[in-house]
């Protein structure tokens, strides 16, 4: 059979389905239903466009029998792509109904046709001065079959996206009509029997199976809206720019009275000045009126972020910090509501975190909310610190296995983007933000936007937390002052001296920290398109160290605040093995990440011990983020714990870079950085394991280590199952002095 120019067009389409089709067999969507009927609806299109291809070839007899194929094939399509928007909307009611009335639809024209069935034998019939045979009414009922089918599909979708509350699922189902609407085009063409239109018909179906398949394998889309935009803006860039080629082409031989080619070069030189010169005002000048125009108002990133440094810089309110906040983004983004959730008590990376709402834009429930620390949604929030929208909530498989509690509780505040908001790896808050006034979706820059203001938020919500506890602790202090006498003017004292130093570290070291950062990340902004390489990877470096000095000074605070909190031990009977599950599981996932062997063996009968549960699984938590941190890329941890009648054992051992052997007698003390930081990559003030020998000393327990340098470590902690003796804690000043033993001798349990 030799390729004709009319079956060009037919046989691109057919190769064109096929490529769908394999990319559905290597790849699966979504939704496993909306894949299997995708599957179905590109098989019955592949047939389709097959009898288009060979129906253009000859003999007629040949013809005439692909000419059939096409006809029952179209109609299977329609009746496939209403199951398929069933499927794509999540709305299966009535799906079995239509699947029988579409089967018996293309049954009786099987059995009608005598083309192709003997069995049943009808008389012509006369309606109206014309005679139906019995091949014509079979043609009627498939042509019935597709109409009804392809108006049940239109009316689904089009009540659907009226239903949809989120820009964002709008969007979704703007896709399904695109593709409605090319396969009704498509349809239309081939039905008028016009060769030209026959053979294009077939690729503008397969536009509509593109769009619909595209949608279904991914869950991010591009917005519609937005294609529109770039296309429209490029179109009149290019229109301006060939006015400005003609002019000056043209406009030398008018002024000067030159000759032909003269003119055409100057014509050429004059455009090459234009355009070089124009090119960037001309395209930013066209996108700002297309935005003002035809899709509302937009904004400035760098004024709104300048603006919203500058405004939250002192504020040491919650509740008025959350009304800055969303006063901030509602100004740049024109939204409906908005709230700011804090974590109650904060994140140490660990356990359950308890989020609080400070509605400032909208009536949404002050129920405070506990999220598990297994929860995907925490886990994506906390590790990941990725924005979540109510759109990613309705469809992203990840988050099927949240509890349903908390899935209710975000979706009853109608918010539709959840922003983490994160201070040292630690969840501290999330920005919770409305739909848009104007009904658009929100793009890639509006979230970048969004992040970048939740991470500005971080040093003014810690600063605004502190402030609280401090005010507190005050008013506390202040009571058991008017008991006391001469303690009173001694805790007055010391109050105003803790006061002090929080609030110079606060005031005085932090804001201008930020505001240093805050400046640097746009020169940074700046330097990527307008700065050599050099001065721009010195910007890195200043930026870095900046941070590196931010994080000392947020790790001294977090010290402070931890031991003047302490006071004595909570303590109570707990389940060591379901503490010791729930904080090792978000700490395998960042082994995962860094693609680390992480090894875990607990015994199913450990005893429960009398102790404090939040302190012990921040000790566990401290001695496993350290083996993380100092293992290589690819290396193996082992978490093991075991008991004996009277205490139970923690231990984890690594095969990261070890502990010079002159170390060992400080590794436990306060303020001590063990590695060198050029073989470690690692900056700090080392008071994790300090904590941990607080914690450990504070139940009557004891640490130990054994460490070689090149080969490992191993730390390990025991803790009394009765519990500690006496309820006070030791002096967290006697665990951070210098001392020449610093660790356990008893090297026999590592």
């Amino acid at each position: 059979m030799q390729l004709t120019p009319g079956m060009i067009l037919p046989a691109v389409a057919f190769l064109g389905y096929c490529l769908l089709v394999i990319l559905i067999l290597i790849r699966r969507g979504m939704q496993i239903n909306a894949t299997w009927m995708l599957a179905g609806y590109l098989g019955m299109s592949v047939f389709w466009t097959l009898g288009v291809l060979l129906s253009v070839v000859q003999p007629s007899a040949l013809t005439f029998r692909w000419n059939k194929i096409t006809i029952y094939a179209g109609a299977s399509m329609s009746i496939t792509l209403l199951l398929l928007a069933q499927a794509f909307l999540q709305r299966w009611r009535g799906a079995l109904r239509w699947l029988l009335f579409g089967g018996l639809g293309l049954l009786a024209a099987f059995l009608l046709d005598p083309e192709i069935s003997r069995l049943i034998n009808i008389a012509p019939l006369a309606v109206g001065g014309l005679v139906l045979n019995q091949a014509d009414l079979a043609n009627i009922l498939l042509a019935f079959a597709w109409g009804i089918f392809t108006l049940a599909t239109l009316s689904l979708s089009w009540q659907e996206y009226r239903q949809a509350r989120s820009p964002l699922h709008r969007n979704r189902i703007r896709y399904l009509l695109l593709t409605m609407t090319l396969t009704i085009i498509g349809d239309g063409l081939y039905i008028t029997g016009n060769s030209p239109c026959i053979q294009i018909s077939p690729l503008i179906k397969l536009g509509g199976a593109t769009a619909i398949a595209y949608v279904t394998f991914s869950h991010h889309l591009t917005d519609i809206k937005q294609v529109y935009r770039k296309s429209i803006s490029y179109a009149i860039l290019t229109l301006i720019t060939i006015g400005i080629f003609l002019l000056g082409i043209t406009l030398p031989s008018t002024l000067f009275h030159t000759d032909q080619g003269l003119s055409t070069t100057l014509g050429a030189a004059l455009v090459a000045i234009v355009l070089a010169v124009s090119y960037q005002p001309l395209r930013q000048a066209t996108q700002n009126l297309i935005d003002q125009f035809l899709f509302g108002k937009s904004y400035e990133y760098d004024r709104v972020l300048r603006n919203y440094g500058r405004r939250i810089a002192d504020i040491l309110d919650l509740t008025r910090l959350a009304g800055v906040v969303i006063d901030v983004i509602d100004e740049a983004l024109d939204i409906e509501r908005g709230a700011l959730l804090i974590s109650e008590g904060g994140d140490e990376g660990i356990g359950k975190v308890r989020l609080k709402p400070y509605a400032v834009r909208g009536t949404i429930s002050d129920e405070i909310m506990e999220f598990r620390g297994s929860s995907p949604l925490l886990i994506h929030l906390r590790l990941r610190g990725l924005p979540i929208t109510q759109y990613d909530l309705d469809f992203q498989a990840d988050f099927e296995k949240a509890h349903q509690q908390e899935r209710d509780w975000l979706q009853a505040m109608h918010m539709d983007v959840f922003v983490p908001i994160q201070a040292k790896a630690r969840l501290i808050g999330v920005l919770a933000v409305g739909a848009k006034k104007s009904g658009e979706p929100y793009f890639s820059d509006d979230l970048d936007l969004l992040s970048t203001l939740a991470d500005q938020t971080a040093v003014a919500l810690e600063n605004a937390r502190l402030f609280e506890d401090l005010v507190m602790l005050n008013s506390v202090l202040s009571q058991a002052y008017t008991a006391l006498g001469k303690a009173n003017r001694q805790l007055q004292e010391m109050d105003k001296l803790k006061s002090s130093f929080i609030s110079a570290i606060t005031h005085e070291l932090r804001t201008p920290f930020a505001n240093i950062d805050f400046s640097l990340q746009l020169l940074e902004r700046y330097a990527q398109t307008n700065m050599p390489p050099e001065p721009t990877e010195q910007l890195k470096e200043l930026a870095a160290g900046i941070q590196t000095a931010r994080t000392m000074i947020d790790n001294l605070v977090t010290l402070a605040s931890f031991f003047s909190k302490q006071g004595e031990l909570r303590l109570g009977w707990l389940d060591f093995s379901k503490m010791l599950r729930d904080t090792l599981l978000p700490l395998k996932t960042v082994a995962e990440t860094k693609e680390l062997d992480f090894n875990i063996a607990l015994p199913d009968n450990l005893p429960t011990i009398h102790g404090d549960q939040e302190r012990l699984a921040e000790a566990v938590h401290h001695l496993v983020q350290n083996a993380i941190k100092f293992t290589a890329r690819g290396g193996e941890i082992w978490v093991q714990c075991w008991a004996t009648a009277d205490a139970i054992y923690f231990e984890v051992k690594d095969n990261g870079v070890g502990i010079p052997a002159d170390k060992l007698d400080t590794l436990w003390d306060g303020f001590t950085q063990m590695a060198d930081p050029l073989r470690r990559g690692v900056e700090g003030l080392g008071l994790g394991l300090a904590l941990v020998k607080y914690v450990v000393s504070a139940h009557d327990g004891e640490v130990w280590v054994n460490s070689k340098e090149g080969e490992g470590s191993t730390f390990g902690f025991h803790v009394p199952l009765s519990g500690p003796e006496q309820q006070e804690t030791p002096d967290p000043a006697q665990l951070i002095r210098p001392s020449s033993k610093g660790y356990s001798s008893k090297k026999n349990h590592v």
